[in-house]
């Protein structure tokens, strides 16, 4: 009877312990997509978001030998529009708990690429950092010496 009752108290423990250490990516990309092809992209300014990580992303985007401007609406000659959303959460300060980034044929604005990464408290991240997972899980590989 002593057993169960630690077991099950040990069980409890561990899921909560466990509970603030979410942390996930993912990614889809398109199967016509070639994101190989991708040399230019205006990154649009999410509205809401007052950090201006559209700037942020497209400093990063320039880590992967991609050619980045930003903008409030995107009308450049550009080879995809990048959209993102941020989500910001409090535990002590300021954390950005997810980031989604969602990558557009320009002409159509059909969906090429899509990614996401999610960070609990525990496991936070940097905006840069989190802005540099998301698109490295989408396939692109920062440039050497980066």
């Amino acid at each position: 009877m002593l057993n169960n009752i630690l077991l099950k108290l040990f069980i409890f423990v561990s899921l909560i312990c466990l509970s603030g250490c979410v942390n996930r990516a993912v990614q889809h990309v398109t199967p016509t997509a070639d994101l190989g092809k991708i040399k230019s992209i205006c990154v649009e300014h999410f509205e809401p978001d007052g950090r201006h990580l559209n700037v942020t992303i497209a400093e990063e985007l320039t880590k992967f030998n991609i050619k980045s401007s930003t903008a409030e609406k995107c009308t450049d000659n550009v080879d995809a529009i990048l959209t993102y959303r941020d989500k910001w959460m409090w535990d002590l300060t300021m954390y950005m708990i997810s980031l989604s980034i969602k990558l557009n044929d320009p002409n159509t604005g059909f969906p090429l690429a899509y990614g996401q990464a999610l960070h609990s408290s525990l496991t936070r991240q940097t905006p840069q950092e989190t802005i540099n997972e998301v698109l490295t899980k989408l396939k692109w590989t920062p440039k050497s010496g980066q």
